[in-house]
């Protein structure tokens, strides 16, 4: 006896082949995504668990394995997010959202860090838990967050200032955060703590906030979009923030 399983559609509802469409797993790992998402992905193409839930492990396909597939075809995306499957619907491709070794972020020196920057792992893989969700794979991860990864960062004084200040009021904000940091010490340099103490004194100075943090955020990464910013902060750890706030303030000195 064997069993077929339902054909693979593309979204158009044309039939799945290598001519067409990119079916080979390897390419998918050589763009860095993870093996247990792919598997996750593929289970529930014409199948499902008959719940609610999307991510399942490899001991939880096997156990549940039992559940006959769909006699319908699956479509396949991998234009969107997860978004799970059902058994006569289609699947969307899966968000690696599993903590894993950061060496599968395979970072790259960041093109605006200085031609003598080192590159470096981040003290906490624990924050990789606040970078995963919405990467579509670990390659996309390593672009987030590839500013971790270097010593001797040189953010352009251009983008250091914001649309709404001039480059003095970008220094001064950007020593005022240095200095409100330091306040809260090693202690308070947890996002719970930094973010309403940046707040705070971008109330006191009269500034929007969003100013303020824009001027922090290209000071520690280079780049004027990030993960959230606290949390980039946070995974940076105090001294090198420190360190970078007050470097990208000796960028503004006129």
């Amino acid at each position: 006896m064997f069993a077929h399983l339902p054909l693979i559609l593309n979204p158009d509802r044309t039939k799945m082949s290598k001519r067409k469409s990119q079916t080979a797993v390897k390419d998918y790992i050589a763009e860095g995504f993870v093996r247990e998402a792919l598997v996750n992905y593929l289970a529930l193409l014409g199948w499902s668990t008959g719940t609610e839930e999307e991510i399942l492990s490899i001991d939880e396909l096997v156990a549940r394995s039992t559940r006959a597939p769909s006699r319908r075809a699956a479509r396949s995306s991998t234009a969107s997010g997860w978004s799970g499957s059902t058994a006569s619907g289609s699947a969307a491709w899966p968000t690696t959202t599993s903590r894993r070794d950061w060496r599968r972020s395979s970072p790259r020196r960041p093109r605006w860090a200085g031609p003598t920057a080192r590159r470096r792992r981040p003290r906490s893989s624990g924050s990789c838990r606040w970078f995963a969700s919405g990467c579509r794979s670990w390659a996309a991860i390593g672009d987030l967050v590839d500013f971790l990864h270097v010593d001797d960062l040189e953010p352009d004084p251009a983008l250091l200032v914001p649309k709404r200040w001039d480059a003095a009021t970008a220094r001064s904000g950007l020593l005022a955060a240095r200095d409100a940091i330091e306040d809260v010490g090693a202690a308070g340099f947890t996002v719970p703590v930094l973010e309403p103490a940046l707040r705070g004194l971008a109330e006191a100075r009269g500034w929007k906030a969003g100013d303020l943090f824009m001027a922090i955020r290209v000071a520690i990464s280079g780049r004027t979009a990030t993960p959230p910013l606290f949390e980039s902060m946070v995974a940076l750890v105090g001294a090198r923030t420190l360190a970078r706030l007050t470097h990208a303030a000796d960028v503004l000195e006129v």
